[in-house]
């Protein structure tokens, strides 16, 4: 039981660990901390969710920036791993996409408002 209750300290929002705390520490930029500060009124709280670590601001290829102008390799990636980010072929697809009037939603639905 004491395992889990230390995995559980370490999980999302309720992750309570030195490393988080330093991490928080280290920030240290005044935009990044009220961005941050605004997404936690904000953030949905649900069983080991996490909220926002950093404020991205750019992204291109592998990397992510952050706010700070912090430049890092996204092994995360969700959907970037293969194309990465700005990949020509997505971002021409996605302006074809828009120009003809379909929305995409997060679910991956797609929206077509002349039909609803």
């Amino acid at each position: 039981m004491e395992a889990v209750k230390k995995h559980l300290h370490a999980e999302g929002d309720i992750n309570t660990t030195a490393e988080r705390t330093r991490w928080q520490e280290q920030l240290d930029h005044p935009e990044t901390s009220a961005m941050l500060e605004e997404d936690a009124r904000y953030f949905l709280h649900q069983s080991m969710s996490t909220p926002c670590l950093d404020v991205l601001e750019k992204a291109d290829g592998i990397y992510i920036e952050d706010a700070r102008g912090l430049r890092y390799m996204d092994f995360h990636g969700n959907n970037v791993h293969q194309l990465g980010y700005g990949h020509p072929h997505v971002v021409q697809s996605i302006k074809h996409k828009a120009s003809a009037g379909y929305i995409a939603i997060f679910t991956q639905t797609i929206y077509q408002p002349d039909r609803h």
